[in-house]
């Protein structure tokens, strides 16, 4: 499990309007530039009710007050 600070969203269609904001604040995409997006939408499918997140940072300011949630990660048996 990881805890993640970030902003955590019950729906896809929510999470990537939370997205759009934060590509719209940052004025992306910028002429002649590759990035398309300020932020990355993550799926927390393990938990339950699965839901999406965006992680806190600089570029999600935009978003207001992040809160403090726990992700159950994948556990990877590599042998």
């Amino acid at each position: 499990m990881q805890s993640i600070n970030g902003y955590k969203y019950n729906n896809e269609d929510d999470a990537l309007h939370a997205q759009d904001v934060c590509r719209i604040n940052e004025g992306l995409p910028k002429p002649g530039g590759t990035t398309l997006q300020a932020v990355d939408v993550q799926f927390a499918g393990l938990n339950v009710p699965p839901f999406w997140y965006i992680v806190f940072c600089d570029e999600s300011q935009i978003l207001g007050i992040p809160e403090t949630f726990d992700v159950i990660q994948p556990d990877f048996n590599i042998n």
